[in-house]
Parts: C-alpha cells; sequence; structure tokens
C-alpha cells in the first residue's frame, strides 16, 4: 500500500488551490527519498522542478493551516493503528542550529551531539501503539528572550498575542488535545527534561495513569511508619536490600528494578509508586520515576512504560534519519510548524509500511482516504492564509479498535506544588466532554478544545484508562 499517497488524499482538502495541493504530496515524496539532503533545491528537483520557489511557498505564504492537517494525520494514523492499551510518550529533541536567527534558537545541549551549541528545542508527541510508533503533535519551545523581544518576534513571524509557555505547559496542551481528540490509550508518559511539579499536578488531577522522569535528588512526599515526609530517590534507594530488586524479565536485561509506594493505598483511587533502576548488582546509573495507576498494576507493566518511555529517544532519532525530521532550513515560526507536520506525516507513513530503519549511529539514552471538493472559507490562519472548510473525508483502512479515549478530566493549569499524597480525588468515569473552552494551539488557529471532569467512582481496582483484556502488556516500540 501506497501510504503516502492514501495519507496525502487525507490531508489534501485542507488545501484550496491545486498547486499547494499536488506539491504537498511531491514534498511527502521528498521527504521520504533517501538521497540527498531534503533541502528547497533536492525536493524540488525530485519533482521535477527547476527552481526550488515552489517548494519554498509551500512553508511560507501558501494557504493551508499546519494544525489541522496535523490533527487530519493522527486520525490517519489511529485509523490504522489505533490501540487501547497505547502509551502517550511526551518528550523533547533539540536541533542544532549554525546562527542565531532561526525562530527560538538558544543555547543548550544538542540531542544528537551531546555538547552545548545553538539549538531549537521542539517538543513531540509520541502514540505508541502495537502496530509502532508514531508522531501525532508537536510544539516549539520559546525561551523568554524571543517572547520579551519585539524585534525578534517580528523577524521570526511569531503571533504577536502568543505569551511564554514553558516545556512542561506545552506537553499539556499536547496531553489535552490528544484527550479532546478521543485518542485512545491506558499510559501517558514523559522525560524528566519536560517535567515538572505542574505537570505532574495536571496528570495527577485529571486522573490520568502516568510514569515521568524525576530527578534523583528530588524530594517527594512518601509515608514511612505512617509519618509523612520528603524523601529524594537516592535516600530511599539507599535504604533498600538487594533482595528488593529484581531484574528486567528479558534475559539481555542489565538493569535491576524495584518500586517503592508513596502513600497507602485507599479503595477505588489510584496508588503512586516510585519506580527505581539502576545498573545490575551496583548502585550505579539511579533512574527515578513518578508513576500513578491502579493498585493490581504490576512491576512488569510499570517497567514496559518506562522501557517505551526511554526508547522513545530512538524513535526521535529514526525520524531524523528516515524523514528528515531534522532537516529543515526554515527560519520563521509558521515554516517550522509546516515543515515538521510533513516530516511527521513522513515518518507514519514509514511505520506503517513496515519495520523501521535504526539510524546508522544510535543516539545514546542520557545516562542520568478519499477527498471532498476543496471550499473557501472566510476564517483567517497566521500570515493572512485561508483554511478551506472542513468536509467528510473517508478513512483509508478499517480500524483496528474503537475509538475510545483517555478519560475526560477538568482543566488544570501546569503549575504549582505536587499535591499531598492523600488529597487525591478519586478517578472520574470516562464520558463525553460537554464544554469547549481554548487550549492553547501551536499557531492559534486549530480548533480549540479541553477536559471535562466526569462525577462518581470506577469500580474497585478497575482503570480509568480503557485496557485490554487481562494479560495484554502496554503497547511497545517495535
Amino acid at each position: 500500500m501506497d501510504y503516502a499517497e492514501a495519507l496525502h488524499g487525507h490531508i489534501r482538502h485542507r488545501f484550496a488551490r491545486a498547486e499547494p495541493r499536488e506539491r504537498a504530496l511531491v514534498y511527502l515524496r521528498g521527504i521520504l527519498d533517501p538521497v540527498g539532503r531534503r533541502n528547497g533545491w533536492q525536493l524540488a528537483a525530485q519533482g521535477g522542478e527547476k527552481y526550488p520557489d515552489g517548494m519554498q511557498r509551500l512553508l511560507s505564504t501558501a494557504r493551508w493551516n499546519a494544525d489541522r492537517v496535523r490533527d487530519d494525520v493522527r486520525d490517519f494514523v489511529l485509523g490504522h493503528a489505533a490501540d487501547r492499551n497505547a502509551v502517550l510518550v511526551v518528550d523533547e529533541w533539540r536541533f542544532p542550529k549554525r546562527g542565531r536567527r532561526s525562530v527560538g534558537v538558544h543555547l543548550a545541549q544538542s540531542s544528537a551531539g551531546r555538547r552545548t551549541e545553538n539549538v531549537q528545542t521542539g517538543l513531540f508527541c509520541t502514540y505508541s501503539s502495537q502496530r509502532g510508533s508514531f508522531l501525532v503533535d508537536r510544539e516549539l519551545f520559546l525561551p523568554k528572550a524571543w517572547i520579551a523581544d519585539a524585534g525578534l518576534r517580528r523577524a521570526a513571524r511569531i503571533p504577536e498575542e502568543l505569551p511564554y509557555r514553558s516545556p512542561a505547559a506545552l506537553a499539556a496542551a499536547m496531553v489535552a488535545r490528544a484527550v479532546a481528540a478521543r485518542v485512545p490509550g491506558r499510559w501517558v508518559a514523559a522525560s524528566a527534561s519536560v517535567v515538572d511539579a505542574g505537570l505532574r499536578r495536571f496528570f495527577e488531577k485529571n486522573h490520568m495513569w502516568f510514569l515521568v522522569g524525576v530527578a534523583n535528588a528530588e524530594k517527594l512526599p512518601v509515608v514511612i511508619a505512617d509519618r509523612r515526609e520528603r524523601q529524594s530517590a537516592e535516600s530511599l534507594a539507599a535504604l533498600l536490600e538487594g533482595d528488593a530488586w529484581s531484574g528486567q524479565p528479558r534475559p539481555w536485561s542489565s538493569y535491576e528494578w524495584t518500586r517503592v509506594r508513596l502513600a497507602p493505598g485507599r479503595p477505588a483511587r489510584p496508588v503512586r509508586w516510585l519506580l527505581l533502576r539502576r545498573d545490575a548488582g551496583t548502585r550505579d546509573n539511579l533512574h527515578a520515576y513518578l508513576c500513578q495507576a491502579a493498585p493490581a498494576t504490576t512491576l512488569p507493566e510499570l517497567v514496559e512504560v518506562a522501557l517505551v518511555l526511554e526508547r522513545n529517544r530512538y524513535v526521535l532519532a529514526a525520524a531524523c534519519s528516515g524523514a528528515g525530521l531534522d532537516e529543515y532550513e526554515v527560519r520563521h515560526w509558521t515554516g517550522w510548524y509546516r515543515y515538521t507536520t510533513l516530516a511527521l506525516a513522513a515518518h507514519n507513513c514509514l511505520e506503517l509500511a513496515g519495520p523501521r530503519t535504526e539510524p546508522a549511529t544510535p543516539v545514546p539514552i542520557p545516562r542520568q482516504g478519499g477527498a471532498h471538493r476543496p471550499t473557501r472559507s472566510r476564517r483567517s490562519a497566521p500570515g493572512g492564509e485561508r483554511d478551506p472548510a472542513p468536509g467528510p473525508v473517508a478513512r483509508p483502512g478499517p480500524v483496528p479498535e474503537a475509538r475510545t479515549p483517555f478519560p475526560d478530566a477538568g482543566t488544570e493549569s501546569a503549575g504549582g506544588p505536587d499535591p499531598d499524597p492523600e488529597e487525591e480525588s478519586c478517578p472520574s468515569p470516562i464520558r463525553a466532554p460537554s464544554s469547549t473552552p481554548d487550549v492553547p494551539c501551536a499557531n492559534r488557529c486549530a480548533s480549540t478544545s479541553s477536559f471535562v471532569s466526569g462525577t462518581g467512582r470506577p469500580r474497585r481496582g478497575r482503570s480509568p484508562f480503557p485496557v485490554f483484556p487481562s494479560g495484554r502488556r502496554p503497547g511497545s516500540v517495535r
């Protein structure tokens, strides 16, 4: 099956004019071509064009809405790979840049080179299911210096009304969009680099099963001998005897795992654990993860979710090598979102087509359907674009799983300290959202959505997320 053509048929109604509509398919095929670098000249040559002007217009002045194409790409993926046992992973990737004019550039350690240089920080949301790992959302982090400097904002064409948003706030916005879109799944996972106390509170208050990385020195609330106190992962690991650690259930494992319950469990309420990992037979290379799930959740299940989170680095590295996620040459805000959206689409085509090819130089894990006739709409998108009104689009391929979403929940801002371990409310049952207040969107033009709380209590021991029959493990990366 030609997934590039099938996906293009799913998004083509977003392009009002024939020229950008057909050029989008050429661009997708060019990104998927492994020959040469994915720049304007190379892509134009592959499309039979003499000059790169048309390809550059597709990323700059052509009229189409990157956020709505992103949503269509996500729906296309779910049409082929929906999994009620999936893991939604949020992580960042830092792209090295030579100059200082690209939107959002700042000094930091790059993800691939592992050295301090000029980088752009992108946040990505991965849908890890039984079928594979698919990139379904993206956001660009803008440092405070870029938000405060009016000259930089004008040069990079950043929307005037866009406020500063931390990586944790961007992660919360992507998860909120996934829930509002009724994306099926069981777990949410996030790397320590994008997590703060506010994001953890966001997950907790919205009754999600989650696993997030935490710093070894960070003190967390824990109940020890009926007394509440705050302890770090390092101090808790030092208190555990050797027989408290167990090997990973794989013959090639070089790690030992254990978990510590942070508070006594209560009926029909999720339990929080601190999951710990270290090198086998030593106290070196300690990693810590804060988890929240049902009391019956086993240690092997938590380990599987942690491995999905750690392997997400290789998913992003594969998107760079296979779909040119890091080969863009655009400097402005709209161009970054447009190129990244098409690169995500190309990566998903590769993932659906077959086994993913790992990058030649693996990035080390840190030690710590048919289209309808387009019509014009008066609704303007950023840069004076007009997005055509959405219409019915046939979804290619069968949907293997029912589109049962992550639990709906009340909107919580990413901010504030961790809640007390005994003050959590009971998880709410799943129900459809009843209202749609605004949620921040990438370039301020996607449809708004929100979480809405339910009421009542789930049955004892039941996950607030939809699950497969017993015995099934969370979806993992191939």
